[in-house]
């Protein structure tokens, strides 16, 4: 029914990434990342960035198909090398296995263009935090787009907190399309209760105008 992304729950991790002491950098950060279990990428991966305590952690994935180049080692002790191409920007890992276990630097590159192009949608310019946040959470221009063209909030929060609770544009909009007025949080109330657009739409032509809480 058009309710789901899938940009941040993946059914299946491959494999883990460790990346620590990630500091800032002119254009973006770099860092140390390290795989206990090391093996090519060929489907879901789960990145874990580590903040500057122990318990704070922030979660993302990619998958292989947003991998722009590897160089797979051939020696235990050979070379390890891959980009993640996002809109917002290009991390790239290089290092070295030893064994099962591979580890090296990592460097964060936001996509000026697009964080450029970004604030004539959202109002205003990220920080470098909020870049960060936008690469994990892997946020399209054409989303942003959709969303503040069916009249909803656009600003980085909102569009953040649509993309992270798995909201597809089409779900989104088809709300307002119906002819409900409700603002992000709603939106994303009725999708975490299994409301589809599709029921959602055959209530309104049924005739009832419905706050979300009825709905829900």
């Amino acid at each position: 029914d058009g309710t789901r992304i899938e940009t941040s729950s993946p059914n299946a991790i491959q494999m883990r990434i460790d990346v620590s002491s990630l500091g800032e950098e002119e254009g973006g950060y770099s860092g140390q990342w390290s795989s206990p279990h090391w093996r090519e990428p060929k489907d879901h991966v789960q990145v874990v960035v580590q903040g500057d305590q122990p318990t704070v952690r922030q979660y993302f994935h990619f998958h292989s198909k947003e991998i722009t180049k590897i160089t797979q080692p051939s020696q235990p002790d050979s070379e390890i090398a891959f980009d993640v191409r996002r809109p917002a920007g290009t991390m790239s890992f290089h290092g070295t296995r030893d064994g099962g276990r591979a580890s090296g630097d990592v460097v964060l590159k936001f996509n000026n263009d697009y964080f450029t192009e970004l604030p004539a949608t959202t109002g205003g310019q990220a920080s470098l935090q909020q870049k960060l946040i936008v690469f994990r959470s892997d946020l399209p221009f054409s989303f942003a787009k959709a969303i503040k063209e069916a009249g909803y909030a656009a600003d980085l929060d909102s569009l953040l907190a649509l993309r992270n609770a798995g909201i597809s544009s089409d779900y989104a909009v088809a709300i307002r399309k119906a002819g409900y007025n409700f603002d992000v949080q709603q939106v994303i109330k009725l999708s975490r209760n299994g409301i589809g657009k599709s029921y959602v739409l055959e209530l309104r032509e049924a005739g009832f105008d419905l706050s979300d809480e009825q709905i829900v």
